[in-house]
């Protein structure tokens, strides 16, 4: 990490600098120089959180005669993300000039008619502007796989009258703002004024929604009006589907969004969060993962492609390997991938980015670590979905003190709170519901799971003791009803953590300690459990250097896969 801190991207701290980085130091100066001190201050530490994660303070907030053209070039050569800053420091440059020279710019919209409403303000907005319409969507280069039934069913929804705010809900990683970008581009035609695409994610502050909104709108502030009232002005009469993409972590700001929709009875909202907002009016749709094929009645190869997660696996596979293609051998595999995955979207692209160098087979070996292997994401994706490990952490981020503590407490009661909306209450609710639903032997098989997955984050977040606690509890759980595939299951995390600590022994005995018992206790179809027990053993040998043993163990377990 190189360079003044005070000036330094959030990629440069990342230790991935880019060419665009150049430009952030830039804004920097700008920013530093309009209003006579940085957008970041404080010690070293706070300086680098501050520009990982903060918003710096509006510039006009500061000096109101600051033009809006110029503090929004600013802040968008501040972006985080820096796919969204300027293509590069020229651009920046003639822009700022440009906006040093007009009160207003047009933007980041697209206008049908010469002139923009977004540099329009509330006063003095000009009749006849129904032809404008706003469309900052982003432009979408690859299909939307799998999502036909939602897309239909989420456009529907929202051309119903009732109906005019509407809420994505899902686990990080299921898709929602892909989902939603293609259904605000289908119905683009529907709504007078277009849709206007709000960013949320940079912000922790609930307090920034309204004049995130007015800014994304290029609002101008009006002096003898609040920005939110000049905002409700600004949008009364408009027909306009505002979609505001990331608001779990501005939940707080959800009894706003009902007062302006309650001031501009025309616009609609459509809103991505991995927890409901709880105001009136909302209407919730819970995005699924993609649809998997039963394991054990498998179809055809090529009717294979019908499921979403497996049609979704191929295509990315093809484009980083245009020669893949779905065959008879390596259709089973590919299916195993896709459940093994929960048809979660984001892990199934971030699996699917190994096919350049593993085939299916050998891919699905590695799963049993997938946090170390689901790592190699776009690198025009925002930081918080190129891995698995940073889709999680976002989660974890989004808990209070409090009960991130109560996680660490009371991990083995939440089970799957990970893959759920990131919030802790909602969680406890969905695994206590489902354990008392379920029939005693299916709750036993749900108890065991949830132990694996607390383990297995733990492992990831550094929590060595519970890691231990929780995978002894569910390897307990699983040898006192027999079930070989929930011991195998609570044993890799544990084997792979001895094997990290450099505990050889106690893996090799672990390994080997689940080898034998599910050779003992899985029934004689159940080759997945098998494999996955030969595949850690050879995990360990490996690791202790007998490579001949170690390759027929693999060879093995393949070949049982």
């Amino acid at each position: 990490m190189y360079g003044t801190l005070i000036y330094m991207a959030p990629e440069q701290i990342r230790g991935v600098p880019s060419l665009q980085s150049d430009q952030y130091a830039l804004a920097v100066m700008m920013y530093e120089w309009l209003s006579g001190q940085p957008p970041f201050q404080g010690s070293a530490a706070e300086v680098v959180s501050q520009h990982l994660f903060a918003t710096p303070t509006l510039l006009r907030e500061q000096y109101p005669e600051i033009p809006l053209a110029v503090e929004r070039v600013v802040f968008k050569a501040l972006s985080k993300d820096p796919m969204l800053r300027f293509a590069d420091v020229q651009s920046f440059a003639t822009a700022f000039r440009d906006a040093s020279q007009v009160e207003t710019s047009a933007d980041t919209f697209q206008a049908s008619a010469k002139s923009m409403m977004s540099s329009t303000s509330v006063k003095d907005e000009p009749t006849g502007t129904t032809s404008v319409r706003f469309q900052n969507l982003p432009a979408l280069l690859t299909p939307l796989i799998g999502r036909e039934q939602e897309e239909q069913a989420i456009s529907t929804f929202l051309r119903r009258p009732e109906v005019r705010l509407l809420t994505l809900t899902g686990t990080g990683g299921i898709g929602k703002t892909r989902l939603a970008s293609q259904v605000a581009t289908d119905l683009l035609e529907v709504f007078a004024y277009g849709v206007c695409l709000v960013q949320l994610a940079p912000l922790s502050d609930p307090n920034l929604v309204v004049p995130t909104i007015a800014q994304t709108l290029g609002l101008r502030d009006v002096e003898d009006r609040s920005l939110f009232e000049s905002l409700k002005a600004f949008l009364r009469d408009k027909h306009l589907l505002l979609l505001l993409d990331n608001f779990e972590q501005v939940l707080q700001a959800s009894p706003t969004l009902v007062q302006l929709l309650l001031a501009c009875p025309s616009i609609k909202m459509l809103v991505t969060s991995r927890a409901v907002l709880h105001v009136e009016g909302e209407y919730e749709f819970a995005v699924p993962p993609l649809s998997l094929p039963d394991p054990l009645h498998l179809p055809a190869s090529e009717e294979l492609l019908q499921y979403g997660a497996v049609a979704l696996f191929v295509e990315r596979a093809q484009a980083v390997k245009p020669t893949f293609v779905l065959s008879e051998d390596n259709a089973a595999a590919i299916v195993q991938i896709c459940i093994r995955l929960d048809g979660l979207p984001l892990a199934l692209e971030l699996a699917a980015a190994w096919s350049k160098l593993l085939p299916p087979q050998a891919l699905l070996g590695r799963l049993n670590r997938r946090l170390a292997v689901l790592t190699r994401g776009r690198h025009d994706a925002p930081i918080r979905q190129q891995t698995l490990r940073d889709t999680i952490s976002w989660s974890y981020d989004l808990l209070n003190a409090q009960e991130q503590r109560c996680f660490r407490r009371l991990a083995g009661n939440l089970g799957h709170f990970w893959y759920m909306c990131g919030r802790f209450s909602e969680a406890i609710l969905w695994l206590e519901t489902a354990l008392r639903e379920a029939a005693p032997d299916v709750a036993v098989s749900a108890r065991i799971k949830a132990l694996y997955i607390v383990a297995l984050i733990a492992s990831h977040l550094g929590q060595s003791d519970l890691l231990f606690v929780r995978a002894r509890e569910c390897l307990a759980l699983a040898r006192q009803h027999g079930d070989s595939r929930g011991f195998v299951i609570a044993s890799w995390p544990l084997v792979h953590h001895l094997l990290a600590d450099g505990d050889m022994i106690g893996a090799h005995a672990q390994a080997e300690e689940t080898l034998t018992f599910v050779r003992a206790h899985a029934p004689a179809e159940d080759s997945w459990t098998l494999a996955c027990a030969l595949n850690a053993f050879g995990s360990v040998v490996l690791s202790q250097g007998d490579y001949t043993q170690a390759q027929q163990l693999y060879e093995r377990a393949i070949a049982l896969f």
